[in-house]
């Protein structure tokens, strides 16, 4: 069987699920990471003849892709603002959305040093891991209630030969001792509980629900967590970012408002849809 004849298969047994081009990129990364063949040299041999076992491999994708589990699970590994990273189940899968935050933290503190750096609720640490990768001398401490993504965090630090400080406590009742920081920065749970009929079944079935619902009952639990404790680990002149509900971005910067923040923005991601706050501690 030629590898034009396998993405053949693929596009006929994955179409009711995903559209064309996406079903094309989940067969360009199943051949890249289960037959180690990047894309140019995949393209330059779809017409040859593959072996049995790597005929084999990519059908186990295929089955496993058919029953709506994501490829990055699949795979074991995902890329995030030029970082290979590790996933597993039980820890939520980096998004485009949160590349996108961490070019906005990128860019706003592009010309700082040394900067002292919390992300909260860091799951696969890709903030934090992208933000010390990318500023100069930071010192960047990551926090998480789940201790799965703890270890699988501290792996990629490991496999990214960063230096990143983990503590494992829970953000709705924090614990452990902390310093102070010029900039705190989370993606917390943010999807309402009804929101859930109108997600993809690779979401609602394979990825952590500790780490994506709250109830339609209280929302804002988590950012009106984050409030109080940069209320009291923010430096005053410091920063928070946060990615958002793209449904309570007013809700959200009258939070924060209230709160005493300075300088509350609400921000659009690359679909135009409301995702990010960015706001200040005063002095």
């Amino acid at each position: 069987m030629t590898l034009f004849e396998i993405r053949t298969k693929y596009r006929q047994r994955l179409h009711s699920l995903y559209p064309k081009e996406e079903i094309n990129s989940l067969f360009e990364l199943a051949a890249e990471n289960s037959l180690g063949m990047d894309r140019i040299i995949l393209h330059q041999n779809l017409n040859k003849n593959t072996s049995l076992e790597s005929q084999k491999k990519m059908e186990e994708v295929l089955k496993r892709l058919i029953n709506s589990e994501p490829i990055q699970y699949i795979l074991g590994v995902t890329e995030f603002y030029n970082l290979h990273l590790n996933v597993k189940p039980g820890v939520l899968i980096p998004r485009p959305e949160t590349e996108y935050l961490v070019s906005i933290i990128l860019e706003e503190n592009k010309n700082k040093e040394g900067l002292t750096i919390l992300d909260l609720c860091t799951g696969t640490a890709c903030i934090a891991l992208s933000l010390a990768k990318n500023l100069v001398g930071v010192n960047v401490t990551a926090t998480d209630i789940s201790e799965i993504a703890l270890d699988l965090a501290m792996q990629n630090a490991r496999k990214n030969q960063q230096q990143i400080t983990f503590i494992h406590d829970d953000l709705l009742a924090p614990q452990s001792a902390y310093g102070q920081y010029d900039i705190i920065v989370s993606n917390p749970p943010y999807v309402r509980d009804s929101e859930r009929s109108a997600m993809h079944p690779n979401v609602i079935d394979y990825e952590p629900h500790q780490a994506l619902f709250v109830s339609d009952e209280d929302p804002l639990v988590f950012y009106k967590a984050i409030a109080d404790f940069s209320g009291r680990f923010l430096k005053p002149g410091g920063k928070l970012y946060l990615e958002i509900n793209q449904y309570l971005g007013e809700e959200l910067c009258a939070l924060f408002q209230t709160k005493g923040f300075t300088e509350v923005r609400n921000l659009k991601d690359l679909d135009g849809h409301s995702r990010f706050l960015t706001c200040n501690r005063p002095f």
